[in-house]
């Protein structure tokens, strides 16, 4: 898998783990207000974890994209560790749901892609 050697500014772009005793509400990434004290936030060096935000191309917000993220690229195999795992975890899960009878096709869905 490549990736941009870039990485995003830290807190853009994020995903996010929530201790669900201090936030009251959230936005899809962020709490947008918590209870009783503020809800702290912290930056993860991308040296200990990295979003792995796979896309064709960069948000709208990005001015610098072709530059600064689709031209510089590196090969990254990080990911593949868990490919198995995830393949396999994948078609259970949809075959226990009904939505597919075959587990054979999530491994033939992930080949191609």
């Amino acid at each position: 898998m490549h990736r941009s050697v870039a990485y995003t500014k830290p807190l853009h772009y994020v995903k996010s783990f929530h201790n669900l005793e201090k936030v009251l509400t959230l936005h899809n990434h962020l709490p947008l207000s918590c209870l009783n004290e503020s809800c702290a936030s912290y930056s993860v060096p991308p040296e200990l974890g990295q979003l792995q935000h796979y896309r064709e191309s960069c948000t709208w917000a990005v001015k610098n994209c072709t530059e600064g993220f689709k031209t510089n690229v590196v090969l990254d195999e990080a990911i593949g560790r868990f490919k198995e795992p995830l393949i396999s975890r994948t078609a259970f899960v949809l075959k226990t749901l009904g939505l597919i009878y075959d587990r054979d096709i999530v491994y033939k869905l992930a080949v191609e892609h």
